[in-house]
């Protein structure tokens, strides 16, 4: 039916649809299945619908389409998320202790997360901002104290998160702010002995100054 999003209630809805198409076919004098009838009847709720005269069948026939065609315009969406987060909730509050209800609940779940993914994709598409949308950043206020200032502007906004970024993942493309290993160890490992040191070390054969704390002793030792 158009392809709508698929909910209980608007299943309800295409059952009756189906109900009076198949009756009003019945009617005319071509083939149904009867047993879909049937079927149908029950799932409806409508036992006596055999009995509706062609004017009536056409007369809910009409109600009904009109009533799918305005949900179809945004009420299918609403209610395929209610029933599939109530269908999640149900189930989390029941103790999986079989695999296969392990297996049911993962497979909502997924459901869930698919079903989200294609809300945010459509909001998106539809001129609608799923991203960020206000940062608080350091700044100083008029009596000159640093506070955090909410930001909604979106230029700045923008601005602001580059510079975070920035300021984050650019930090190992400057030198060390303090060398990584203190003196003595720094020159003889960085200076124009360090690869005769490197090897000294790795042979255990390195001469270990005094003055280090025991622990960088012990280290050198045992490297």
């Amino acid at each position: 039916m158009g392809g709508a999003e698929w909910s209980p209630k608007g299943q309800s809805i295409r059952d009756r649809i189906t109900l009076w198409r198949l009756l009003l076919k019945g009617q005319r004098k071509c083939r149904v299945s009867s047993r879909k009838v049937r079927r149908l009847l029950l799932k409806t709720k409508e036992p006596l619908a055999w009995k509706l005269t062609t004017a009536e069948l056409e007369s809910h026939l009409t109600q009904d389409l009109g009533q799918y065609r305005d949900a179809k315009r945004g009420l299918t969406s609403k209610w395929r998320k209610a029933h599939v987060t109530t269908r999640t909730q149900s189930i989390a509050k029941v103790r999986r202790k079989t695999a296969s209800q392990q297996e049911r609940y993962h497979r909502l779940r997924s459901m869930k997360q698919r079903e989200e993914t294609r809300w945010r994709r459509k909001a998106r598409s539809s001129g609608l901002s799923g991203g960020l949308r206000a940062i608080q950043v350091d700044q100083e206020d008029s009596s000159g104290n640093r506070r955090l200032q909410k930001i909604t502007d979106p230029a700045s906004v923008k601005d602001g998160c580059m510079q975070e970024n920035g300021a984050r993942y650019q930090q190992t493309q400057t030198p060390h702010s303090t060398p990584p290993m203190s003196e003595p160890l720094y020159t003889m490992f960085t200076g124009p002995d360090a690869d005769n040191n490197q090897q000294l070390l790795l042979e255990g054969k390195l001469p270990i100054p005094g003055g280090l704390a025991y622990s960088t002793q012990a280290f050198l030792r045992h490297c």
